[in-house]
């Protein structure tokens, strides 16, 4: 499958996660007052900024993030296709609404790992893993996917 095919099926698919969102909030680390960056807000796609940028260039995206204490959730406008996803904020893999779908979610510091799964039988078919981080000034969104090669979305926060 293409870095688009999977990135397609990964944004098509529903999700949820716990968060600690802030300017900072606590998350997965709750208890240990470990602060985390706030993803809350509604983020544009950059292809300039992004990379490969000649094979973004086409790409529009607009992603609404709402975080609670608990949950996550990345509302998408991609090329004119609404999706949603949620990411529980403890570690584990969790089903989704679609069968053989599982979503696991931890903060690993000040970046977000997001891991989406699709399994066939014992098969994974997509094992699609993305890093979150904000700009220091919380101006700048980063996504970055290895899989199957290196893929950097960046996105600015809409005023």
């Amino acid at each position: 499958m293409s870095i688009c095919g999977a990135a397609i099926l990964a944004t098509s698919l529903i999700l949820v996660v716990p968060h600690a969102a802030a300017q900072q909030r606590e998350g997965a680390g709750a208890g240990r007052g470990i602060a985390h960056p706030d993803l809350s807000g509604t983020w544009v796609f950059n292809p300039a900024k992004s990379e490969p940028a000649a094979k973004l260039a086409n790409r529009s995206e607009t992603i609404a993030i709402a975080c609670t204490n608990e949950t996550l959730e990345l509302h998408y406008s991609t090329n004119g296709r609404e999706t949603t996803q949620a990411f529980v904020f403890d570690g584990a893999k969790h089903a989704t609404q679609q069968n053989g779908v599982y979503t696991r979610a931890a903060w690993k510091g000040s970046e977000l790992e997001t891991e989406i799964l699709a399994l066939s039988g014992d098969t994974t078919v997509i094992d699609l893993t993305a890093h979150w981080s904000v700009s220091r000034n919380g101006r700048v969104l980063k996504r970055v996917e290895d899989h199957p090669a290196k893929v950097v979305l960046v996105y600015d926060k809409q005023k």
